[in-house]
């Protein structure tokens, strides 16, 4: 994701640097690299590359801090800063997982009360054929099955990489 320019302004002057090309171009490498590094240690890409987020701002500041500081001997301070706050914010559970929804149908009929069974839950479809689950991590091929009377049993994967939602159709049976 493209650094935006009020952000930049804000990093820039967490540095304490005037605008340059040079000044710019380094601090949005410093910037992208802060984001991969916090969606490694598990905070959602979209939440990692937020622009509005007072914790993930505070966290990009400290690691420009750190690694475009001002004098060395404040960058151990710098960066055990970030990594305290990169910490908890892998910690909190709106920072670190997804929610994932599934609808389910018969044809373009939602379904209500398919029993649908992910990530070590089980729970019914509402009026509107959905259920929701919330605090999911990351994986791929996790396995969901979706059972209703009077239709066969769906027994599928879903990869997990983002907050999304799930379309199953269900079929006679």
């Amino acid at each position: 994701m493209a650094v935006g320019a009020d952000f930049l302004t804000k990093i820039r002057r967490a540095v304490r640097r005037n605008t340059s090309a040079d000044v710019d171009a380094e601090l949005t490498d410093l910037v992208e690299e802060c984001r991969l590094d916090l969606q490694r240690l598990g905070v959602t890409s979209a939440k990692a590359t937020s622009e509005s987020d007072s914790l993930v701002l505070g966290a990009v500041r400290s690691f420009a801090r750190w690694k475009f500081g001002l004098s060395n001997e404040d960058a151990a301070a710098n960066r055990e800063d970030y990594l305290r706050q990169a910490d908890e914010l892998r910690r909190l559970r709106d920072y670190a997982y997804y929610t994932i929804t599934f609808t389910v149908k018969d044809g373009e009929t939602a379904k209500a009360d398919a029993e649908v069974t992910f990530n070590g839950e089980t729970k019914d479809t509402n009026s509107s054929g959905q259920a929701i689950f919330y605090y999911v991590s990351a994986g791929i091929n996790q396995e969901y099955t979706v059972a209703l009377t009077g239709y066969a049993l769906v027994d599928s994967e879903t990869d997990v990489t983002a907050d999304s939602t799930v379309n199953v159709a269900l079929t006679a049976g």
